[in-house]
């Protein structure tokens, strides 16, 4: 799900270039005023985020005399419009997803989000490392609360690439038709604050209601598929034929949704005897 591909664009001269075409010499003198303020908090974030410490960013309105309503607008007036002289970078952040949310791995990207929110970090709100490409589901669904601990962060998908285990896990729930429970099963590798953090990326982004929703879509189109193999080879079959397409998504990536779901099918002998009805 992380380990995105960080943005290649440097702090400093990020907020020179979104601000290179400021006309008031007066705003444009204070917000040049700022720029290693600028550059030294970037700093200080990425280092926070390498060590999972984003929780103790210092939060920021004002920087020296530029106000917290002006160093948002380098963001909303000088990056994000096209054209505008931040915008390649807005685009070149925004092509790293390769068109899928990195928060959810499965809808498409709409626009960047603030990992710390601007509101309440407004020198970091050019910062490419604190942007990140995101569907529009996900971007609602974040909160724009400061975390207070490192338990309260979500996954930051330029540092955290824990897609070197298996997590992500899945329950079929014997119903009619078959639902499924998708949960955070944490590895033995993992600390407390992993798990929590994890938890926490997975209940803000409401991960178990769209994967719920998208395995039961998944399971209509197999369904045909199933009773097939079960009238030619009964339970045994359906198990291995539900094994391999485990094991084909596993291959493609670790921790998917469909690589849960065909793994929590085949392991229920109620599923593969019929529960698939």
């Amino acid at each position: 799900m992380w380990g995105a591909n960080r943005p290649s664009y440097q702090p400093i001269p990020t907020f020179q270039q979104c601000i290179s075409n400021v006309q008031d010499p007066q705003l444009r003198a204070r917000l040049v005023a700022v720029t290693h303020d600028v550059g030294a908090a970037a700093q200080a974030f990425e280092a926070a985020a390498s060590r999972g410490q984003l929780h103790m960013v210092p939060k920021t309105t004002d920087v020296g005399a530029v106000s917290a309503s002006e160093m948002k607008d380098v963001y909303t007036s000088r990056m994000v419009p096209e054209p505008s002289r931040g915008r390649p970078i807005y685009d070149h952040i925004f092509e790293l997803s390769g068109g899928r949310c990195p928060m959810c791995m499965h809808r498409d990207v709409r626009s960047l989000d603030h990992f710390l929110p601007k509101a309440r970090y407004t020198i970091l709100s050019v910062t490419p490392l604190n942007l990140i490409p995101c569907c529009s589901d996900c971007n609602k669904n974040k909160k724009s609360d400061a975390p207070a601990a490192a338990e309260e962060m979500t996954m930051h998908p330029y540092f955290d690439a824990f897609d070197h285990e298996p997590w992500l896990s899945a329950e079929v729930m014997q119903t009619q038709p078959a639902h499924f429970r998708f949960y955070v099963d944490a590895p033995g590798s993992w600390d407390a604050t992993t798990t929590k953090r994890a938890e926490m990326h997975f209940d803000t982004f409401k991960l178990s209601d769209l994967y719920a929703s998208e395995a039961a879509n998944e399971l209509l189109g197999i369904r045909w598929s199933l009773e097939l193999v079960h009238g030619r080879t009964g339970e045994p079959g359906v198990t291995e034929y539900l094994v391999e397409l485990a094991l084909s998504r596993y291959l493609h990536r670790l921790n998917c949704w469909q690589t849960a779901m065909y793994r929590a099918m085949s392991k229920s002998p109620w599923f593969c005897s019929g529960g698939f009805r």
